[in-house]
């Protein structure tokens, strides 16, 4: 995998530096980049003129080998445009074809690219964890008219696995959530009927 020299100004001392990214993260292979990913810190580097933290955010590929899933993180839309035509383009050449058992997805959100590394983590099927989401927030609102939330995440920490809600980008609340559910919705739901085929490369544009 390359390093790239990414250039960044420093919001605390306002002067200018460079720090090394790869363009790609590889669960086995980069298992210390793996892990500041899931600790939400992967983007974080320290600016070499004042010691502050610097939060430098850039497109980069997770591929998990073990889950045999690949996640594209494009930040913005020219890099969402550029992600969705290599990944049409690599489903004709035969290291696209390799790839026809994995998940694909993209990404423009931070904490959805540390999202997808925790799911596939923790062994659970994205989708599965979509609908998973969708199901805690419709109980929510059915008890709460008033709780407005855009956005949930799934998370973890010590005290054990949570969903994380969101509005307008802000934190809100979470609510404990109980793994057991996941193979349920995955069985109920994502089941693939006997004799259909899946699509042979699945983009997933977030």
């Amino acid at each position: 995998m390359e390093k790239h020299a990414l250039e960044y100004e420093c919001p605390h001392c306002g002067k200018g530096g460079q720090c090394e990214w790869k363009d790609t993260i590889n669960r086995v292979e980069d298992r210390n980049d793996y892990q500041a990913l899931l600790e939400g810190r992967y983007f974080d580097t320290v600016c070499a003129h004042c010691g502050n933290m610097v939060k430098v955010v850039h497109c980069v590929l997770l591929h998990d080998p073990i889950r045999k899933a690949m996640c594209f993180f494009a930040p913005d839309e020219p890099s969402v445009s550029q992600a969705v035509q290599s990944i049409k383009a690599a489903g004709n050449t035969t290291e696209g074809q390799a790839l026809r058992d994995y998940q694909i997805r993209i990404v423009s959100d931070e904490k959805k690219l540390e999202e997808k590394a925790l799911i596939w983590y923790l062994g659970y099927d994205d989708k599965a964890v979509e609908m998973w989401k969708l199901t805690y927030l419709y109980h929510i609102i059915s008890h709460r008219e008033d709780f407005e939330a855009e956005e949930s995440c799934l998370v973890k920490n010590e005290k054990g696995t949570f969903i994380a809600f969101y509005h307008e980008g802000e934190y809100i609340g979470a609510v404990e959530a109980d793994p057991a559910l996941i193979d349920d919705v995955k069985n109920r739901f994502l089941s693939v009927p006997t004799g259909a085929e899946e699509n042979d490369l699945f983009v997933d544009e977030a």
